[in-house]
């Protein structure tokens, strides 16, 4: 299992936490609850759409080779952002 595999493992176990503890669902910032949608893509997401992208926004984006990109990631990658 590489660092990638071992982050989400973290991420699901945080998530069983916050469903154990009541609060799965709603954002670990703003304590808004997280889109029905947004978690059916991505259920261990701790973040709702709008607090996901003030923290992506302060890191540098990164740019993909287009010639090298995973279309499913991608493609997968935009139906989270937009939930």
């Amino acid at each position: 299992m590489g660092v990638q595999g071992l982050l989400e493992a973290q991420q699901i176990k945080a998530a069983l936490r916050r469903s154990k503890d009541g609060t799965f669902g709603y954002c670990i910032q703003c304590d808004e609850e997280i889109a029905e949608k947004r978690l059916e893509l991505l259920p261990h997401t701790p973040l709702c759409k709008a607090c996901m992208s003030c923290t992506e926004s302060r890191r540098a984006p990164k740019k993909l080779n287009p010639s090298r990109r995973d279309t499913q990631y991608l493609d997968l990658f935009e139906k989270i952002e937009s939930a």
